[in-house]
């Protein structure tokens, strides 16, 4: 497949369809997940279990979430969590080094912890991006009024706000 990866119809009707294409032939052609809020993985830790139930909440307000979504929401929600993981050893209470430790030859060397931070960073907004779930890709969106607004304390999309984009 060459150029862009094509949108759902759900959100191209989201923009208007801008593009002025036979919307009836594509809804035909593409295929329809059910829509729905798809089941807790069980094996999810706490922080996954808390991304999990946030995402959902936001794409079901959005008007996107379908039941098929649940292994895509559990990589998104376990990729969080092992992102939250590695920064908390990296940014631990003995933190002062900016990230580096010292070996055991005295050397300064960049916390190994950094690298697993940075490749689940890396991989999350992969993924959060397929969501629409960053601010570039959300705006190329136009999210109904009925969308879920953001809660309080969101440690997830405070991240996707601020990291992503």
């Amino acid at each position: 497949m060459r150029g862009r990866k094509p949108l759902p119809s759900a959100i191209h009707d989201l923009n208007g369809n801008p593009s002025k294409l036979d919307m009836e032939a594509r809804k035909a052609a593409e295929p329809k997940a059910p829509k729905g809020r798809p089941p807790l993985p069980k094996w999810l830790g706490i922080d996954g279990k808390k991304a999990w139930k946030e995402i959902t909440s936001h794409l079901q307000g959005m008007g996107t979430l379908a039941i098929s979504d649940g292994a895509a929401i559990a990589m998104i929600a376990q990729e969080w969590a092992i992102y939250r993981e590695a920064m908390s050893k990296v940014n631990g209470p003995a933190d002062e080094n900016g990230g580096l430790i010292v070996t055991v030859n005295g050397q300064p060397q960049a916390n190994p912890f950094l690298n697993v931070a940075d490749k689940s960073y890396k991989r999350l907004v992969r993924l959060l991006v397929e969501f629409g779930l960053t601010p570039s890709s959300r705006s190329r969106i136009s999210i109904a009024k009925t969308s879920a607004p953001a809660s309080e304390g969101s440690d997830i999309l405070a991240f996707i706000g601020k990291r992503a984009g």
